[in-house]
């Protein structure tokens, strides 16, 4: 079974020091996906849920009718507010969501669904946020992905670097220590990342427990070829 996750381990390691280096070192990929995604986004109340220092949102407010942005950790939050000063972003534990607005579409990317304790409850507060119709459309690393992900990386971003260690911890789980350094070398944090999965048919079961009336499996939007990343789209 996936390891456990502890809100506490990820709350601690989203922070202000990580911030920077996190916005830039990912930002290819929410270009990627939000060109893929901007026909259903266009003119839409979008909530971008595990948003993290608001990236996505940067490029998705410039054509939607409302956006906004939650996510567990409030020095990302801190961050995303300051990038993005006119979107309403809120500091909170998706399982723990109980929004009185309700969006067309609700986003989750990255890899973050990944990073959720209890997918089913996160699943069941996301879809009580939609409206009827609404859409969910997500990322995770799959199966395929978390059982091999022994191994080094190294990201060259703006400001530094992102030195990446992934050791797996069963077939459906992993850590990923990641080292953040400047410039000159010299390092600006130490952290710890913990990521579970299930096989896609479990997924798609839980999503339609969750009330999706709709779930696809629509691939690596990414790079096709790659089976260790793929998306849904789901309809409430």
């Amino acid at each position: 079974m996936p390891k456990k996750l502890k809100i506490s381990d990820i709350m601690n390691t989203y922070t202000k020091k990580f911030a920077p280096f996190y916005d830039k070192g990912w930002n290819d990929f929410s270009v990627k996906v939000f060109n893929f995604f901007k026909e259903i986004i266009k003119d839409k109340d979008v909530c971008d849920v595990a948003c993290g220092t608001g990236n996505f949102i940067k490029l998705a407010k410039k054509i939607t009718k409302s956006t906004y942005g939650i996510d567990i950790s409030q020095d990302f939050i801190a961050y995303a507010k300051k990038e993005n000063p006119k979107v309403s972003f809120l500091a909170l534990d998706v399982e723990k969501w109980n929004d009185k607005n309700k969006y067309d579409l609700v986003t989750c990317f990255y890899d973050s669904v990944n990073h959720f304790d209890d997918w089913e409850k996160a699943f069941k507060k996301i879809y009580n946020a939609l409206r009827e119709n609404g859409k969910f459309v997500f990322d995770i690393n799959t199966v395929e992905r978390i059982s091999k992900w022994n191994g080094i990386y190294l990201n060259k971003v703006s400001g530094g670097y992102i030195y990446m260690e992934g050791k797996i911890l069963s077939k459906y789980s992993a850590k990923i220590n990641l080292k953040i350094f400047d410039q000159k070398g010299c390092l600006v944090d130490n952290i710890n990342v913990f990521e579970k999965t299930y096989p896609i048919k479990k997924v798609i079961t839980m999503l339609k427990s969750a009330g999706f009336k709709k779930v696809k499996n629509i691939g690596n939007i990414i790079n096709p070829k790659d089976k260790r990343r793929t998306f849904f789209e789901c309809v409430k």
